[in-house]
């Protein structure tokens, strides 16, 4: 399967190369036609007898009319592939490139707009830089709470709520061990 794909490939390759050698053949055939057209056109201006610049016309016209035709005896079927299963193939591979880059087309374009939407949005309080040495405990209380909100809203599923699940709540009655936690952490605050 992968050498009759490797040989198709050097089929498509050659024919190509050929289609592209009889396209400037054509070309090159097309203008020189063109400006022996014009020259028997100044020329008959000028004088009557342009008999032999006809003959050269026609003979550049046949040969354009003759790469045409070579042109279009090149159809797909008989230039790429041996049958037509590979030719579909080859048809389907193509399309799903086409889809493949038409959506990374948008998937970039949409990219650019949601980058460009971001850019022109107003930078959020939390979204700051703060600096730790000049925070004061009411800052750090609000970028918290702005940040649980964001996490887990209030009511949108049950059991949910802006305490974090990792929070431990203090006893109905506090013990010795958790009036020393929290003797410690007062000591540890700096009160401003």
């Amino acid at each position: 399967m992968k050498s009759e794909s490797l040989r198709c490939g050097a089929r498509m390759r050659a024919a190509i190369a050929a289609a592209r050698a009889l396209l400037a053949q054509l070309e090159t055939a097309a203008t020189d036609a063109i400006a022996i057209g014009k020259r028997i056109d100044e020329l008959q201006a000028a004088s009557a007898s342009s008999e032999g610049d006809d003959e050269r016309r026609d003979r550049k016209l046949a040969t354009c009319s003759a790469l045409k035709r070579k042109l279009e005896a090149m159809n797909a079927a008989t230039l790429f592939c041996e049958s037509e299963r590979e030719l579909e193939e080859i048809t389907r591979f193509a399309k799903l490139v086409q889809k493949k880059q038409a959506y990374r087309k948008k998937a970039k374009k949409r990219q650019r707009v949601v980058a460009a939407i971001l850019r022109a949005m107003p930078i959020e309080r939390t979204r700051e830089f703060v600096d730790p040495e000049t925070i004061d405990l009411k800052t750090l209380i609000e970028i918290r709470t702005a940040w649980d909100r964001f996490i887990v809203p209030p009511r949108t599923f049950p059991g949910s709520s802006t305490i974090p699940p990792h929070f431990v709540p203090p006893p109905a009655t506090p013990s010795a061990q958790w009036a020393v936690y929290v003797n410690a952490t007062r000591t540890l605050t700096p009160t401003l």
